[in-house]
């Protein structure tokens, strides 16, 4: 009976021990997680402020270009109001 219950005991243990650590490593798990999804946040917003800065270099680029093609429109309309 007493080598019953030590072994009882002892599956018991080891049972217990099992679900800690079990409950440990989803506890690491979701640590994990949380750690990735902040490491692809910061790295999805470094992207936006990437394409933002270079969608207005390539705004400035066209404003540029348009102000360097203003002269050329104006005689235009000079010529339509001589008709």
């Amino acid at each position: 009976m007493n080598d019953k219950q030590k072994d009882h005991d002892k599956k018991k243990g080891i049972a217990q021990r099992l679900t800690e650590r079990g409950a440990r490593s989803k506890q690491e798990r979701v640590e994990q997680i949380k750690r990735t999804t902040a490491r692809y946040k910061e790295h999805v917003s470094r992207e936006a402020r990437s394409m933002k800065h270079n969608i207005s270099e390539k705004t400035q680029a066209l404003m540029r270009q348009k102000q360097m093609q203003a002269p050329n429109p104006a005689p235009a309309k000079e010529k339509g109001r001589e008709r």
